[in-house]
């Protein structure tokens, strides 16, 4: 297998994924693909991924799902986002994509947007929870948001206030 990279923030290589589930259609809208040094996340890759014929860098998608019904339209995991101090992850300091631009071809325009599910609350995920505007950081505070308590409660530590709307599952098991 031949290398993975180079990649860049140009997604136009990216096929939008569709799929239809009952009377949903789920949607893939990518925001940001990169090559990250395999050994920056396996140490041992030289020898783990060798036997497989992979070497240099490693494909990271950052990406949306939509999901439209015909009574409710969702997005999960919401990104990185734009103008973010991300200074302890360069990887994502700073963007400025058009991810809100492809979102709204897919379908998706933020104001139209019911519920947001957050699967975790790591950067990557939550992004586009809040925009700028007026130069303030906003969100839509007609929009739920849904996450797992757990991961809601470790960020929650660190910064008291998430989003308003916000509805925190607690899993049994």
């Amino acid at each position: 297998m031949p290398s993975l990279g180079p990649f860049s923030d140009d997604v136009s290589h990216d096929h939008t994924e569709y799929y239809t589930v009952g009377n949903a259609k789920i949607t893939r809208v990518t925001e940001h693909l990169i090559g990250i040094p395999a050994a920056s996340l396996f140490p041992d890759y030289h020898t783990e991924f060798a036997t497989v014929g992979v070497s240099g860098d490693l494909p990271l998608s950052t990406h949306s799902w939509i999901v439209r019904t015909p009574t409710r339209l969702i997005v999960s995991d919401t990104s990185i986002g734009n103008a973010r101090d991300r200074d302890r992850n360069p990887l994502f300091d700073h963007l400025h994509t058009d991810f809100l631009e492809r979102l709204a071809d897919a379908g998706a325009q933020r104001e139209a947007v019911d519920i947001v599910v957050m699967t975790h609350m790591h950067i990557d995920h939550v992004g586009w929870n809040t925009y700028r505007e007026d130069g303030r950081w906003q969100s839509d505070s007609t929009r739920r948001y849904v996450s797992y308590r757990g991961s809601a409660t470790c960020c929650r530590s660190r910064r008291p206030r998430v989003w308003p709307r916000t509805l925190l599952v607690t899993s049994r098991g």
